[in-house]
């Protein structure tokens, strides 16, 4: 008796594990409809989502459009407008002049080159 009920449980088992597992492949191949508009291309076409909603591409910046954007935020005119305040007071005392050649080590973002350039300075790298 107890073997048969043994074999009842492993047949239930085997079956629900059949099942769960056919419900849930078909659950990763369906895309909710939801979150792809009809207009959209089928997904051969386009690059892989990061999620079920984000299918639509992402279109490219320019990376002028992208520096502009950044160079009129107010954290970086605020750096840019420090770093020209230290530089003048070297400019002032002769360690800078406008035909001087400035290399910028380790410059990170660019505030150092750029104050420099607009002080005048024709040789900033």
């Amino acid at each position: 008796m107890e073997k048969q009920i043994q074999k009842f449980q492993n047949e239930v088992s085997f079956v629900s594990i059949t099942i769960a597992t056919l419900i849930i492949t078909f659950l990763f191949l369906q895309t909710p409809k939801t979150c792809i508009p009809p207009s959209a291309l089928q997904k051969p076409h386009l690059r892989f989502p990061n999620s079920t909603c984000d299918s639509t591409p992402r279109h490219h910046l320019p990376l002028s459009k992208k520096n502009a954007r950044l160079w009129s935020s107010k954290s970086w005119t605020t750096r840019v407008s420090s770093f020209v305040q230290f530089f003048t007071q070297l400019y002032q005392n002769g360690l800078l002049k406008n035909h001087s050649k400035v290399l910028c080590v380790s410059a990170g973002a660019g505030h150092e080159v750029m104050a420099l350039s607009k002080m005048g300075l024709k040789n900033v790298i």
